[in-house]
């Protein structure tokens, strides 16, 4: 029984109740009176309860999948959009100009879907005052980011990133595991990575496109620290016009298939 109908149960029982009572001690002029003060108090309680929960929620939470809009992170700052509950998000597409998704170990499985093409034009600054990654996955949080076809790119649309400026579009830290299923990820990568991973991290690509734009001293697309690299069918690592660094670098890796086209430098660099 949902919660209308438990609602109608006890009002049905309630104004039986109130009848009885306003029988024995009033008079028929004031009952009617009361009664239909009752019965409106209670119908308009009812109406109430059955009202949709989304009048009265002001995030963007449509049937059990939460929205995340470019406004929303960029209003959440250095501070971070937090992600602390496991579930669906759908990550709006556009231009994010400032702060980042945090995934925390709360959420431990997360699913994102990428319902457009997005530009991150800035993120917020990590504890060394450089920019930080635009989604980090912490502390063993099992997520998956479905692309969807749709790009996410550091910079583009005549808002190139300048060296020293750049940043990863995601970055798994502590043991987080990350899977991504198609999608295109590109970045500058001049010294940060388009994706990283430190400290027991888990990164498996599924027809992903991983691509460095920089056009020199650039090339990196994936820096592997003490953790784990898991590559299959359809997935493309290229780094770039530069070629200047290597695809991949240091920790451990499977490749099941893919391709990586590397320029001036190594494809994978175990270190």
């Amino acid at each position: 029984m949902g919660a209308g109908g438990v609602f109608f149960f006890y009002w049905v029982h309630l104004k039986t109740w109130v009848l009885r009572t306003l029988q024995k001690k009033e008079s028929v002029c004031m009952r009617t009176k009361k009664l239909r003060l009752v019965s409106a108090l209670l119908a308009l309680a009812m109406l109430f309860v059955m009202m949709p929960v989304g009048a009265f929620a002001e995030d963007k939470t449509t049937e059990g999948v939460t929205t995340i809009t470019p406004e929303a992170v960029e209003k959440a700052g250095n501070g971070g959009y937090f992600i602390r509950e496991s579930g669906v998000y759908d990550l709006e597409g556009g231009t994010y100009k400032g702060g980042f998704i945090f995934i925390s170990e709360e959420a431990t499985n997360v699913t994102i879907n990428l319902q457009g093409n997005i530009t991150v034009l800035k993120t917020a600054s990590d504890g060394n005052g450089k920019p930080g990654a635009f989604i980090l996955v912490r502390n063993r949080s099992l997520t998956t980011i479905n692309g969807n076809e749709y790009t996410v790119e550091a910079g583009g649309n005549g808002h190139p990133v300048e060296a020293g400026e750049d940043f990863n579009l995601i970055v798994s830290d502590w043991g987080g595991t990350i899977t991504l299923n198609g999608g295109t990820y590109k970045a500058p990568a001049y010294t940060r990575p388009v994706l990283g991973q430190e400290r027991g991290g888990t990164l498996s690509l599924h027809g992903t496109t991983v691509a460095a734009t920089g056009t020199k001293d650039s090339g990196r697309c994936i820096r592997n620290d003490e953790s784990t690299l898991e590559i299959c069918e359809g997935t493309v690592l290229n780094n770039g016009p530069a070629g200047d660094h290597d695809a991949v670098t240091r920790g451990t890796g499977r490749m099941n298939g893919g391709t990586i086209c590397s320029k001036n430098s190594a494809a994978i660099r175990a270190d």
